[in-house]
């Protein structure tokens, strides 16, 4: 019935059948990426996005559309990936360019850049899709996608700098060994971008989130420059209540991205922010992103134990509220347990004393403690 409506709706009515497109990519997810349900689909959305005129009014929903419709299909987006990431840049390309022009000469108009906005959110989303086969796309053209994406890092309009920076978490999950020629100016573009009074909250959340993501794949040797820089603003965003949620959450989880890949700067910190991010974490769900800030924080411990023995109740209520930790977090939970154990001596039963019995029993069942 969807794949009928796009040949007996009008101009007008197309907009609502976009959205419901997006809607459907939505709720089925990978379950699109069927071969006869891609076929129906993508020719039809195909010779929409061709024939639509970049200043087009439903070149928004399309855009909203497509993004939905890729992170359905995952790598069956492939076949159709290169003329919509092609057309992405080069959307942003001209936007960037006349927006220059415009600040130089009165007499030009500045363009709107919400186009620039959906398209990288666009070029995220197909990113996400393909994985580290998107590598080829984003290096196409001396790498201009990237030129592109470091000036909306910068630009003047705050959307556009969100979305910029949720892109990069996404390039440097997938396509790191693009970025890393190019890191020194990516860290003093992101880190001024993290502000500690979060006037920008969806810029700073997602600068955040990406320098968490980088420091992952960057590893000790690279990161370790921006360690302290990124800690100065990190730790004043987690430790303050008055903080929004998701930000504390992602300032938590890259402060112990942080400690897992370079545990030796982070690690003396350790008393100055444990409390506090136990608490953040203790209602994250269990995901990845949570499991490799787990292991960070366990990392600093075994390099700096006492700095977790005043925040020792929390570490252990924010340990026993994992329901599924992986193989990996539950035996650096031993471990931890065990070495904290050895460490305290005869004063270990006096502080599992101060939990609960119930807490206490927990403890020894799932961590041998």
């Amino acid at each position: 019935t969807l794949i009928r409506a796009f040949d007996l709706y009008q101009r007008k009515n197309l907009i609502i059948l976009y959205d419901a497109v997006g809607t459907l990519a939505e709720a089925v997810g990978s379950e699109l990426n069927h071969p006869s349900f891609v076929q129906m689909l993508m020719p039809n959305m195909m010779k929409r996005w061709e024939n639509l005129h970049t200043e087009d009014p439903h070149m928004f929903p399309v855009f909203e559309c497509l993004s939905a419709i890729a992170l359905s299909l995952g790598p069956g987006f492939a076949p159709y990936a290169q003329p919509v990431f092609e057309r992405c840049v080069q959307i942003v390309g001209e936007t960037l360019q006349v927006c220059q022009q415009a600040a130089h000469d009165p007499s030009i108009e500045a363009p709107d850049r919400d186009l620039v906005i959906v398209a990288l959110d666009l070029i995220s989303s197909i990113v996400q899709a393909l994985g580290d086969d998107s590598q080829h796309l984003i290096a196409e053209h001396n790498g201009i996608a990237l030129q592109l994406v470091g000036m909306c890092m910068i630009d003047p309009v705050t959307d556009v700098r969100q979305s910029a920076f949720a892109l990069l978490g996404d390039l440097a999950m997938h396509c790191f060994g693009l970025l890393q020629p190019q890191l020194e100016g990516i860290m003093q573009q992101l880190v001024p971008q993290i502000d500690r009074n979060y006037a920008h909250i969806h810029v700073c959340n997602n600068a955040a989130w990406s320098a968490g993501e980088i420091a992952l794949k960057a590893g000790n040797e690279l990161m370790q420059p921006y360690v302290n820089p990124l800690l100065e603003r990190l730790i004043p965003l987690l430790n303050n209540e008055n903080t929004p949620v998701t930000l504390s959450e992602n300032a938590a989880i890259t402060i112990g991205r942080l400690g897992l890949i370079c545990p030796a700067i982070v690690a003396p910190n350790l008393e100055i922010f444990a409390q506090r991010w136990c608490l953040v974490l203790l209602s994250v769900k269990d995901n990845e992103e949570k499991s490799s800030a787990f292991r960070g924080m366990m990392t600093m411990i075994g390099t700096n134990p006492q700095g977790i023995s005043k925040a020792f109740l929390y570490f252990c209520q924010a340990a026993l509220n994992w329901q599924t930790p992986d193989p990996m977090l539950m035996d650096m939970f031993v471990q931890t347990f065990a070495g904290l154990k050895q460490l305290a001596g005869n004063e270990w039963e006096a502080s599992m004393g101060m939990l609960d019995p119930q807490s206490r029993q927990m403890i020894k069942d799932r961590f041998n403690a």
